[in-house]
């Protein structure tokens, strides 16, 4: 009982702890707010976070490690010396991890955190840190120079954490063997994701158990002890683990995924129809043996596909296509190298690799000609199956009926749907051919895009189509936005088809929806808001609210961004809402008397739009009908009817997203068509995995809408991780200090 309270109150008097801890807290609050710009990200994901420990970890563990040395009931042996050390340190870093854990919290203020991510993510580190320490102890043993082992170990922790990254500029293989031993940060890729793999553990478990061995060997040869027998045994038993631990051990692991959304974990849908299948699926992956390197994430593909083929109906086979001389095979496939950077010997050089999966079943064959990451991989996979399995084409007719075209202004959709597994067949409105001798009779899909151009036979046309078993998805609107100019606002002149569509239960308002909750947009202009003109031009971020950023919601799990829609109500009790607006939006009213726009579009004139928001209340901004339609031209009527309606005829348009897509693009409208012509097609189950593959568990900041509420949490955040943690270390430290002297002056009294 003295040994462990004497245990303790060494460490909690040593003041290199809380300098350590103060450290710690500081530097990681700053990285992952400041540094990593957390306020401005829109985004929860805890990525960031993990990635920047370890690096705090270069100036921590030599601290940890090199200060304290607890010799108040060491015993005599070695081995007993440095585990009592090791201790020591580790329990240190273990007390320092506490704090973090309220940056998680703080980060849930803004949006959803995902608790296994924070488990798992948080585990790792502890493994990470025990082997760090591991490393430091060995150092400061070899190494009597306190100054110089300080320096020592703080560049081996710090190459420890960035060593996978020197693979990208060598084509090196033994180089790819050596990261995979000594690199810390290539074994914590996947619990940064949520996911506990086996192999990773084992890595810091035993290279824990190794160093502090070899350590424990260093003090008894320089006492000079001869090794006995049963010493050298176990130190080859040892060194066979390290063999043991550099290799790819594929078959002896488990993998677990600790997240929400189970984005690394094969569905239930997925294995069902793998048991369907009467032949042997073979899935064979082509990867350059380079590639792991350059991306080390294309391990996830990997054990991704082995956990794919786990069925006995399932084959999977890695191959190098390089080393086979594969690239005429591959080409008969379809399947080409893609060029990639790599840096070596001072030179940039461009290195073609093949990341390509082939999909085998009855001489029958699907690819997916090009993959770096498991994200999307399941859809990707089991909708190639499906096909191979029932042999069935997914086709959708899409009609573009107002002054835009398909190949131009929604340059993007076409290109995605294939990707997605769609064959689309343009339907040209001023064809010599109806609308319905050239729809697609194996089909039983129809997407809308705009109306104006619509006349009454148009309408009846595609009625006639609805009446005879398509389901529809529409992106229309009574209005027309100049996109390309001025962002006037005019009433389309035509508005058969939206009479056809309130007539079926789709009510549209007569304003627009303005939100809060909106896109932010960069825009130049050489004027003020005033309409005044400037000498120069300048540029200013602004928050559009007619550019309603749709939050993570059960219809649009990644959420969407709409153009001027205007507000839906359902016109009877077949039809009901899909798509809702955040609690922040209001109506923008029309000026009937405007000659040039019926609405104020103009960015620069935001607060003129936020003078109405008076009432804010939830918008409908999308609509669904699954059941009676009752013609409008036509006297027939149809039990079974699908028509989803967006209103807005700009939500696939390739300039509109543009705008909002950034440097990275933001294809979430794209994603979100896709999903409800799944539904469209009643293909619900494979719908699920495709959100499942977008889906980042509402990984947006959507919980704060307000500014205000934003500011606030925001403050909060700050207050606690970078004022009240600190003060807590500094005020823990000065109690310490004060029951340390009055102990002191107990015992010189006695």
């Amino acid at each position: 009982m003295k040994n462990k309270q004497n245990f303790f109150y060494s460490i909690f008097i040593n003041p290199y702890f809380y300098v350590s801890a103060l450290i710690f807290a500081v530097f990681c609050s700053i990285q992952f707010f400041y540094i990593q710009n957390f306020f401005a990200s829109n985004s929860t994901d805890l990525q960031f976070f993990f990635k920047a420990v370890p690096y705090a970890g270069v100036f921590i563990f030599p601290l940890i490690c090199l200060t304290g040395e607890n010799k108040y009931f060491l015993p005599q042996k070695e081995l007993s010396i440095i585990i009592n050390k090791w201790l020591s340190c580790f329990f240190q870093y273990e007390i320092m991890l506490i704090p973090l854990l309220l940056i998680p919290i703080c980060v849930s203020f803004f949006g959803t955190v995902d608790a296994g991510t924070v488990f798992c993510g948080f585990f790792m580190l502890s493994l990470c840190g025990a082997a760090s320490i591991s490393l430091c102890i060995l150092i400061s043993n070899l190494i009597l120079s306190v100054p110089i082992s300080f320096i020592v170990c703080s560049v081996s922790i710090l190459a420890t954490n960035i060593i996978h990254l020197f693979s990208v500029y060598s084509n090196t293989p033994i180089l790819n063997v050596f990261v995979k031993i000594f690199s810390f940060a290539w074994h914590f890729d996947s619990a940064q994701k949520g996911i506990l793999d086996s192999r990773d553990i084992l890595y810091y478990a035993i290279s824990s158990i190794l160093l502090l061995y070899f350590t424990s060997l260093i003090l008894e040869i320089k006492k000079g002890k001869i090794w006995s027998k049963k010493e050298k045994i176990n130190f080859a038993f040892l060194a066979v683990l390290i063999i043991f631990t550099s290799l790819d051990i594929s078959r002896i692991y488990f993998r677990f995924d600790l997240t929400k959304t189970q984005k690394n974990t094969v569905s239930k849908f997925s294995k069902s129809i793998i048991k369907e299948l009467d032949s042997p699926l073979k899935i064979t992956y082509y990867r350059s043996g380079v590639l792991t390197n350059l991306y080390p994430q294309v391990k996830n593909v990997t054990d991704y596909l082995q956990e794919y083929c786990s069925n006995k109906n399932t084959i999977f086979e890695l191959s190098d296509p390089d080393k086979k001389n594969l690239g005429t095979l591959l080409q008969n496939y379809g399947i080409y190298s893609h060029q990639l950077q790599s840096y070596e010997k001072n030179k940039t050089e461009y290195i073609n690799v093949f990341s390509a999966i082939v999909i085998e079943y009855k001489e029958k064959w699907e690819v997916i000609p090009f993959i770096l990451s498991s994200e999307s991989l399941e859809y990707d996979l089991t909708q190639r199956v499906l096909h191979l399995l029932n042999n069935k084409n997914r086709i959708v007719n899409i009609l573009v009926a107002n002054n835009m075209n398909l190949e131009n202004d929604y340059s993007y959709l076409v290109p995605w749907l294939n990707n997605q597994g769609f064959i689309c067949k343009k339907i040209e409105l001023y064809s010599p051919e109806s609308i319905e001798e050239q729809i697609d009779k194996n089909s039983s899909l129809l997407m809308i895009i705009g109306s104006e151009k619509l006349n009454q036979n148009h309408c009846k046309q595609i009625e006639n189509i609805i009446l005879q078993g398509f389901n529809i998805l529409a992106f229309v609107s009574p209005y027309s936005t100049d996109i390309e100019k001025g962002w006037n606002i005019t009433q389309d002149t035509n508005q058969f088809f939206i009479n056809m569509l309130e007539n079926y239960g789709f009510g549209f308002e007569e304003n627009l929806v303005a939100d809060l909750s909106c896109a932010r947009i960069v825009m130049e202009s050489n004027q003020n808001s005033d309409g005044s003109y400037i000498d120069s031009t300048y540029t200013q971020n602004i928050n559009y609210p007619l550019w309603i950023s749709l939050l993570p919601q059960k219809n649009a799990k990644q959420g969407i961004t709409e153009f001027w829609p205007v507000g839906m109500q359902e016109l009877n009790t077949e039809v009901h809402s899909i798509l809702y607006s955040s609690p922040y939006a209001w109506s923008v009213t029309k000026d009937k008397y405007s000659s040039a726009s019926l609405f104020l579009t103009n960015p620069f004139q935001v607060d003129k739009l936020n003078t109405e928001k008076e009432n804010l209340e939830v918008k409908k901004l999308g609509l669904e009908l699954k059941g009676q339609v009752n013609g409008f031209y036509s006297e027939k009527s149809r039990s079974n009817a699908h028509i989803v309606v967006i209103p807005d005829q700009y939500f696939v348009n390739s300039l509109m997203m543009g705008y909002i897509g950034g440097s990275y693009g933001d294809y979430r409208n794209l994603d979100y068509t896709v999903n409800a012509l799944l539904k469209l097609n009643q293909e619900e189950d494979l719908a699920e995995l495709q959100e499942k593959a977008g889906y980042t568990q509402n990984n947006t900041m959507y919980k704060l809408t307000n500014e205000s509420d934003f500011n606030t949490a925001k403050k909060v955040t700050i207050f606690i991780n970078l004022i009240l943690i600190p003060l807590f270390i500094i005020i823990a430290f000065i109690v310490m200090m004060y029951n340390r002297k009055k102990h002191i002056r107990k015992l010189c009294n006695e």
